[in-house]
Order: C-alpha cells, then structure tokens, then sequence
C-alpha cells in the first residue's frame, strides 16, 4: 500500500493557502459588514436631513402663547396689536421662568398672591420671537376681560391669579423657506374642548394660519401672519349637521317636550274629540222638533175627529 508523504515545503505551501483562504473569508466578512454599516448610516443622515420634527416642534413651542390668542393676519410688526404681542411675550416670559424653575424667586403681592412679573423678562420673551428690534410699550392693559397692572415703581407687572385659558393649541403641519422667508403654516387645534386632564379631546385643527418668519443674526424671527393656503376638509354633510344641532342647543329640553306635546296629531284628535258632542248636539235637536211636529199633527187630527 503505498503512502503519500508531503515534503516540509509542501505542508508549509499548503498552511499558506490554508492561512490566505481564511483571511479571505474573514475580510470578505467584514466588507460585507461595512457595506451595511455604510448603507445603514447613510439612510440614517437621509433621514435626518429630511425629517424636520425636532424643527416643528421647536416653533410649536415658540408660538404657542401667541396661537392661543388667536391673532388676526398682519404683514407686519406694526400693523399687529400691540396688546396681543405683548400678551403673548408675557405668558413666554411665565412659562421660560417656570421651565427654568425660577417663578418662585418672583415678588408676590400678599393680598391675593398675585406674581410681579420683570419688565425686562417682558422684553426678552418679545426679542426672542419678534426680534431683538422690537421694542414693547410698558404700561397698564387689558386683554381677553383681564387687567395686567402696571407696576412702574417695581417696573413689572402684576399677573392676574386666575391665569390665562387660550383658545387654540399650535400644530405645525409644515416648514418652506421661499426667497429668505419662513413659511410656517400651523394648524390650530382647539383648546376649548378638552378631557378631565385638559388635553384638547380632537387632535384635527379647526383651521390653518402661515406665520412668516424673517432671518437675523442666524436666528429667524416672526414677521407676519397670513391666512393659510391650506384649508379645513369638511364632509358635504356637515354643514347641514352642524345647522340641525345648532338648532336643537338653541332649544331647551323643555321647550323640545312642549313641542312634541302641541303637536299636529294631538290638535287633530281634540278637533275630532269636540265635533262629536257637537253632531250629537245636532241630532237631538232633530229629533226633538220631529217628536213636537208629530205631537202637534196628532192633536190636530184629534180636534178635527
């Protein structure tokens, strides 16, 4: 029988070709590794570059005491209310000092417990959304049936404790830069209807507003509002709903029971109820006059006889 005996320098010929094949096999691993890593990061940065999320909710936050005002449409700062804008920087100010943990360090008034609120955090929350440009006009005001006291001595002003209920909470549906401008459209979800822990029951908006945002110093600040090009779907039915339930919350449930109590078929059957004594009536009276002219037929006959 014979015996195949491999020499020194074939075996080390074949560990080499054993030792090339598994490095082979391993870097082919690892590129495909790679390869998938590579792909994997690269939809990864795809996706963040399209997906402006954080971005939306960023204005959602920036706008949101100023959506819950609900202010009219203006081309520019100064065209807008005033009263509105410095409202909305007022309650910016109360919520940052809250967020920052910062409002119990404010002055309080010791009759009602009402917060004196810094001018100068005023003029912040105002530079931070409208721009480092606009300038507020401290001084006493009212809004929305509230009176916001001016303290010129403490130079702040004194927040009602009843606080602020605003009407609508900002959805921002979408973010387009054209010719410098920021064009956010928002979509306002109403505030008026809420559940037991005070979030608003529907999440649809009632309707869309596009607030335009202007750069400066690398920071975009809120120039204008516009009615929205984006508009509310409603079914073709809904009107008419809306007219019929409109209808019945003008009426109480107890006019409702009076209504359904007069109604035609009740009016029918009383009329019908009161012709019947009335052809009875009739009746007996015929009968009556024939009795009398057969009695006085009889008596004639009688005198004749």
């Amino acid at each position: 029988m014979a015996h195949n005996f491999r020499t020194k320098e074939e075996t080390a010929r074949h560990n080499r070709r054993l030792r090339r094949q598994l490095l082979g096999v391993v870097l082919t691993v690892l590129m495909v590794v790679g390869l998938f890593t590579v792909i994997g990061y690269g939809v990864q940065s795809v996706s963040a570059l399209f997906d402006d999320t954080k971005e939306k909710e960023e204005f959602e936050a920036r706008l949101q005491n100023l959506v819950m005002l609900d202010p009219l449409p203006f081309g520019t700062l100064e065209q807008a209310d005033p009263i509105v804008l410095k409202t909305a920087a007022l309650w910016t100010s109360v919520k940052t000092a809250q967020e920052n943990g910062t409002l119990e360090l404010y002055d309080r008034d010791p009759d009602d417990l009402s917060l004196f609120l810094p001018a100068v955090d005023v003029d912040a929350a105002a530079a931070a959304l409208y721009g480092p440009d606009y300038t507020v006009q401290h001084g006493t005001f009212q809004e929305d049936n509230l009176t916001y006291v001016y303290d010129d001595v403490r130079k702040a002003y004194k927040i009602p404790p009843t606080g602020q209920t605003g009407m609508y909470f900002p959805q921002v549906e979408s973010l387009k830069k054209v010719n410098g401008i920021l064009r956010v459209t928002v979509g306002y979800i109403p505030a008026y209807a809420t559940d037991e822990f005070g979030l608003p029951i529907t999440s649809e908006p009632e309707k869309y507003m596009d607030y335009l945002f202007e750069k400066q110093d690398g920071t975009w600040y809120m120039a204008a509002i516009e009615e929205s090009d984006m508009k509310v779907e409603k079914p073709a039915s809904s009107s008419e709903t809306a007219a019929v339930s409109s209808s019945s919350a003008a009426q109480n449930p107890q006019q409702i029971l009076e209504q359904q109590t007069n109604s035609q078929p009740s009016s029918d059957a009383q009329t019908q109820t009161e012709s019947v004594p009335a052809e009875t009536t009739e009746t007996t009276e015929t009968t009556e006059t024939t009795d009398a002219a057969s009695e006085q037929s009889t008596e004639s006959t009688a005198e004749g006889e």
